[in-house]
Parts: C-alpha cells; sequence; structure tokens
C-alpha cells in the first residue's frame, strides 16, 4: 500500500468525477487511496446486511420482493443496496483514473466491464424485469404468479448470459498474465512424466506375485542344499567303508582275532544251549531251555 501512496503523491491533483466534481478533490496520495479503498470495502460488508434483513423479513411476510411499496422492507434494501453499490463502483472508477498509466499493461478496463456485466445481469436486469412486473406488463397466470414469472425469466436470462461471459472471462483474464505459460508446460510435462512412473511402479507390483521366476529360484536353491546334503552323506559313507577296508588290509591279525573271539563265543552258547543252561545276557528275549538258534 505504501509504494500505491507513493506514486498516487507524485500525480498531479485530481478533481471529482462527475456527478460529485463540486466536491472538494481528494488530495493525491495517502487521502486518494484510502478513500478509494474503503469506499469499495464498505459494499462488502452492506451487501451481507441486506442479504440477512431480505431472509429475516421475508419469512416475517415484511419483505414484498418485487414491490415498492414504503410499507415493505424490499424498497429499503433495494435502496441502501443500490447505493452501496453505486459508491464503490464511483471509487472504483476514480482509482482506476488515477492510476491508469500503470494499470494500463493489465487491460483494467475489460477485467471492470466483465464483472460490472456479471453483476447487471444478477441484480440490474432482476430490478429491470421486477419494475415491468410492478407495472402489469407480466400479469399472472392460473398456475404462477407475476414474481414466480419474473424469478423464471431472470434465471433463463442469466444461464444464456454467463456462457457470453465466460468466453468473455478468458479474454480478460488470460492465464499469461499469471504465470508463465514455458514453465507451465514443463511442469505438465513432468506431470505427465511422473504419472507414467506411477503407473508403471503399480503394474510391476501388481504383476510381482503372478511371476514364477522367484518360485523357481526357490526351487534351483532348495534343490541344490538337498543335492549338498545327499552328496555329503555319500561322501562320509564312502570314506567310512573305505577306512574298514583300509584297517583290514593293514592289521589283517586284529581283525583274525577278534573274528576268533567273536567264533569262541559263538561256540560256547551252543554247548551250553544243548546242556539247558540260560542263554546269555546278549540272546534275544524269548530263548528258553532247550532252544537255541544256533543248535543244529
Amino acid at each position: 500500500e505504501s509504494t500505491v501512496v507513493d506514486v498516487l503523491a507524485r500525480k498531479p491533483q485530481m478533481a471529482m468525477m462527475f456527478p460529485l466534481n463540486f466536491w472538494a478533490p481528494w488530495e493525491m496520495g495517502a487521502e486518494m487511496f484510502y478513500n478509494c479503498k474503503y469506499g469499495v470495502l464498505q459494499y462488502v460488508i452492506v451487501k451481507p446486511c441486506c442479504a440477512i434483513i431480505t431472509f429475516v423479513s421475508g419469512a416475517a411476510g415484511l419483505y414484498g420482493a418485487n414491490s415498492f411499496s414504503l410499507a415493505r422492507l424490499h424498497f429499503y434494501v433495494f435502496l441502501a443496496s443500490n447505493t452501496s453499490q453505486m459508491w464503490a463502483i464511483y471509487c472504483l472508477v476514480t482509482f482506476y483514473f488515477a492510476t491508469r498509466e500503470e494499470l494500463a499493461p493489465f487491460n483494467p478496463v475489460l477485467k471492470f466491464a466483465i464483472v460490472k456485466a456479471v453483476v447487471f445481469f444478477c441484480f440490474w436486469q432482476g430490478m429491470v424485469l421486477g419494475v415491468v412486473a410492478y407495472l402489469g406488463y407480466i400479469p399472472e397466470t392460473a398456475d404462477f404468479s407475476s414474481d414466480n414469472i419474473v424469478e423464471a425469466v431472470q434465471e433463463v436470462l442469466v444461464c444464456i448470459e454467463m456462457v457470453l461471459v465466460s468466453i468473455l472471462f478468458h479474454k480478460a483474464f488470460p492465464v499469461e498474465e499469471y504465470a508463465d505459460v514455458a514453465e507451465l508446460a514443463r511442469q505438465r510435462q513432468d506431470a505427465q512424466k511422473g504419472l507414467r512412473a506411477k503407473i508403471h511402479t503399480i503394474r510391476t507390483n501388481a504383476a510381482d506375485p503372478f511371476k514364477v521366476g522367484d518360485i523357481r529360484e526357490d526351487i534351483s536353491t532348495y534343490g541344490e542344499d538337498q543335492k549338498q546334503r545327499v552328496m555329503g552323506s555319500f561322501t562320509a559313507a564312502h570314506e567310512s567303508v573305505s577306512g574298514l577296508i583300509h584297517s583290514a588290509r593293514t592289521d589283517p591279525l586284529r581283525l583274525s582275532s577278534n573274528s576268533d573271539g567273536d567264533l569262541s563265543g559263538l561256540e560256547g552258547d551252543r554247548q551250553r544251549a544243548r546242556a539247558g543252561s540260560p542263554s546269555l545276557s546278549n540272546s534275544p528275549e524269548g530263548w528258553g531251555s532247550g532252544f537255541s538258534p544256533l543248535a543244529p
């Protein structure tokens, strides 16, 4: 705000605009800026207050839509709202003429006209239709009152007019004034690349449960492990047998004495079995007297 105040202070004094050109002019600088600012912002307060009054009085049956009778609140709300709106427009136009050189690159006239067109179509057009209905040029029918017809015509006209206004908004508020088009294109390309990367990740994650490569690798690993175990057992058995064979070849007397001892033990068992003596402690259970698997 201080920058705008400094710009206005360096400009020559400007007279008040019509129809208030008989007033003392606002001093260029802070007075001009803040009078214009608060003159516009007062409408932001007045309009919601009028809406609340309209809602409450309508519920109480005191509003009287499209009626200009002094006994109804519609006339007073209409007067307050329009006075506030015209003062806001006056201050806004005054500020434009005070800074039109600085605002020229932003095409403010078209922007202002488009915004005010929306206000006109939504408000003043309804007021004109209300006056026409009040004068009796829109008669009521068996099914609808004149107020219902006015509201229906207003809503249909606004729907048609807003299509044209939207096209003009595209011209009055081009995107180039608010963003770098080349940067937007680059960001759009980056977003598309990021979207493609996300889609690829989703596809990869969705396909993982159906891949047989992991199962094949697990089976191969398990089979190799079992092969190593079998080969280890086979090698140990081979080494044990080889050791026994080597021992038999290198120490035949020990092997022979062990064999003779075993044969002597067997012969003793056979003789005791013939004599009816109990079997040895290492004989299987159930070998009674007179029976032995060594008996002839």
